[in-house]
C-alpha cells in the first residue's frame, strides 16, 4: 500500500500524507494540532496527580471506634472513596493516551514510526534532541535532523487525532 521510509532523506511517502490530507480537508488543522498537544501535554500531569493520589489513598487514618455524632456517615470514607474514583479517572486516561499511541504503531511501517515520535516525545518527556537521537538510534539511521523531527511531529499529531477516541478534531466553519 505504501512505500518505506526512506532512509536518505527521511521523508514521509506520499500516499500517506495524501491520506492525511484527504483526512483533514474538511477539519481545521491548526485547532486540532493544538488539541492534540494539548492532550499530550497533559500526560505529564496525569502522571503526577496519579502519584499523588496513590500518596494520599496510603496515608493512615485513623479511627477511635466511639461514633461522635447521630449520623451514620463516614466523612473520612466517603473522601477516600472520591480519591479512589479521581485515580481510577486518572488511571483511565494514562492507558487511553499509552494505548492509542500503541495501536497507531500496530497500523504500518509509517504509522510505527510517527507514534515513535510522540511515544519519545511525550510519554518517555524527552526533549527534541533526545527524542531525534532515540528515534535515529530506534530506526538504524545515521541521524535525524531536527528540521526532519518538526516535519514529522505534524504528521504525527494529526495522525494521533485520527487513531484517539475522544473528538480532538475541529471541523472548518462553513464560510
Amino acid at each position: 500500500m505504501l512505500t518505506q521510509w526512506s532512509t536518505t532523506n527521511y521523508s514521509i511517502t506520499k500516499g500517506w500524507l495524501a491520506l492525511i490530507n484527504g483526512i483533514f480537508k474538511k477539519y481545521d488543522e491548526e485547532a486540532t494540532l493544538e488539541n492534540v498537544l494539548a492532550e499530550l501535554k497533559e500526560y505529564r500531569g496525569l502522571l503526577i496527580e496519579r502519584q499523588r493520589l496513590r500518596l494520599v489513598s496510603l496515608s493512615a487514618q485513623s479511627y477511635d471506634g466511639i461514633s461522635s455524632g447521630p449520623t451514620n456517615v463516614n466523612h473520612e470514607e466517603n473522601k477516600m472513596i472520591k480519591r479512589l474514583t479521581k485515580l481510577e479517572e486518572v488511571e483511565m486516561h494514562i492507558n487511553l493516551v499509552k494505548k492509542s499511541i500503541e495501536l497507531m504503531a500496530e497500523v504500518d511501517d509509517d504509522s510505527e514510526r510517527l507514534a515513535a515520535i510522540l511515544d519519545f516525545r511525550y510519554l518517555k518527556g524527552y526533549g527534541v534532541t533526545k527524542t531525534c537521537y532515540k528515534y535515529a538510534d530506534k530506526f538504524g539511521l545515521p541521524d535525524f535532523p531536527r528540521q526532519t523531527f518538526n516535519d514529522h511531529l505534524r504528521e504525527a499529531l494529526l495522525t494521533f487525532a485520527e487513531i484517539y477516541p475522544r473528538e480532538l478534531r475541529v471541523e472548518k466553519n462553513p464560510s
